[in-house]
């Protein structure tokens, strides 16, 4: 009998024995992997912490903000070319962040709004654009090129007609980007000013330095007597002394380009190139006289390019290919009898 107490006693003793070493195995362990969890939750608490002040911040941000920034690309252009090439790209492929990605920031801020609104698929399934020419180059400025991309849409009875605009690009720190996009049939400019602007929007952009001579309204074709200013560098323009509105502008100079880039010094075929396809020539009131290099640039404005000077008229009888500009004028077509 005592033997077996003994016995059992034992055994219980050696299973506390071995409870309690396994008990300080277990707490050293877990003590260990607590450790390493503290770390880890630690790391993962910043870690949540950080992704929930990024969602904070992004949270107080204004979506316009946010929105605006998702469709940037670092296109890294360093070309002129290859910016309108990749913003007719973007308008061939309905692409409105590949357009976006390319434009300055004030043109980004007008198309915003549009491109957002059109969930940022730009244009319409059909008709859509088949192709694209990027067919002529100007160069207003040492930093800022114009170019005239000629879109051809088609659709599903394969018909087609073609749509013109004008993309002037501009260097921006090293960058190209597309700084101005202008439809067919815009107002028609000459040294950039435009019929009907201020008389301080001429003096903001060509100065006060010129000569000023006053012209009555003797035929009564005007409607209000008019003063000219005549600057030394071969540009005038006619101001009406009752509008102060600009009635009349007209250049000898090559300094002073249209809106389509054409200047004095250039030849026919760089004119009709450029005012053909958009224009109609202007018709002679007196008959069915064709009026060549007079273009109908709106319900009222006509531009014209005198070829010859000597003649002392505006009509152009005698013109060849080689003929080239000698004086641009754009004027009210009412104002021609």
């Amino acid at each position: 009998m005592k033997k077996r107490i003994l016995t059992t006693t034992l055994v219980c003793f050696m299973l506390i024995l071995a409870i309690s070493a396994f008990a300080d195995s277990k707490d050293r362990s877990v003590t260990a992997d607590s450790m390493d969890g503290s770390i880890i939750s630690d790391s993962m608490d910043d870690s949540i912490s950080a992704g929930s002040k990024k969602d904070t911040d992004s949270t107080e941000t204004s979506e316009t903000e946010s929105e605006k920034t998702l469709p940037e690309r670092d296109l890294g252009l360093e070309e002129p070319y290859a910016a309108v090439k990749t913003w007719a790209e973007g308008v061939k492929t309905r692409d409105g962040k590949l357009q976006y990605s390319i434009m300055s920031q004030n043109l980004k801020d007008e198309y915003y709004p549009i491109f957002d609104a059109l969930g940022w698929v730009t244009g319409v399934s059909s008709p859509w654009v088949e192709s694209y020419e990027i067919a002529e180059t100007h160069m207003p400025g040492d930093d800022s090129y114009r170019y005239k991309v000629v879109f051809t849409y088609t659709d599903s009875t394969k018909s087609c007609f073609s749509e013109i605009k004008y993309v002037t690009v501009r260097n921006h720190n090293n960058i190209w980007l597309v700084s101005s996009i202008e439809e067919a049939g815009m107002n028609p400019s000459l040294g950039g000013i435009s019929l009907g602007d201020s008389s301080q929007s001429v003096i903001s952009i060509l100065g006060s330095n010129c000569t000023k001579t006053d012209e009555p309204d003797s035929a009564g074709y005007i409607g209000e007597d008019m003063t000219v200013w005549r600057y030394e560098s071969g540009i005038s323009v006619t101001i009406g002394k009752t509008s102060g509105k600009v009635l009349k502008i007209s250049s000898v100079s090559p300094d002073f380009q249209t809106e389509l880039g054409v200047k004095a010094g250039d030849d026919l075929n760089t004119v009709y190139e450029s005012y053909g396809p958009l224009y109609k020539e202007a018709v002679s009131r007196h008959g069915d006289e064709v009026l060549r290099g007079w273009f109908h640039t709106g319900e009222e404005a006509v531009i014209i390019f005198d070829f010859d000077k000597s003649d002392n008229t505006l009509i152009n009888s005698s013109i060849t290919p080689e003929s080239e500009v000698e004086e641009i004028i754009i004027a009210y077509w009412k104002h021609f009898d």
